[in-house]
């Protein structure tokens, strides 16, 4: 019997910004609205490590799409909740920081700024959560069974 279950993907935050602490690297999605990113840290605080999964889905020359998700197998929620957003440009803040994604040891930190424009008044929202499974991927590696919560999200997400 086939288990089933439904993902809610939400977008609304601003983007994607990265930072280093402890030798660990931050990835950081990042809200103008305090009360946005305090619901966001009430759904992920208790994220198990080990089944947390981001997703960094480069899909032409330019753009990367994220998805930020536990999987639904570890969840006990009939409704799962995840962070999705796509049409972020590859500049040279994550081309910078992408070795990094690669090697793993990321953790993941919500951010805060009425002014998101100037990263000197970001401040974090609730502590940082360790993520055991942070992969950079290609749009075509989607058509793989091991992604497909990550095709599913980007099917139905990129355009919005």
């Amino acid at each position: 019997m086939t288990e089933k279950f439904a993902q809610f993907w939400y977008p609304d935050f601003i983007g994607i910004a990265y930072t280093e602490k402890n030798g660990n690297l931050l990835v950081c999605p990042y809200f103008d609205n305090l009360e946005k990113a305090n619901h966001v840290l009430s759904k992920i605080r208790n994220w198990n490590p080990n089944f947390t999964r981001v997703r960094f889905i480069e899909y032409n020359l330019d753009d990367y799409a994220i998805v930020i998700y536990e999987n639904p197998k570890a969840s006990y929620e009939k409704i799962n909740f995840g962070l999705y957003r796509s049409h972020m440009r590859q500049e040279p803040n994550y081309l910078k920081w992408k070795n990094r994604i690669l090697k793993g040891n990321c953790r993941l930190l919500l951010l805060f700024s009425k002014d998101p424009t100037n990263i000197s008044k970001f401040r974090s929202v609730g502590e940082s959560l360790r993520i055991k499974d942070c992969k950079i991927i290609n749009e075509s590696e989607l058509e793989s069974t091991d992604y497909s919560i990550e095709r599913w999200a980007h099917e139905t997400c990129k355009g919005n």
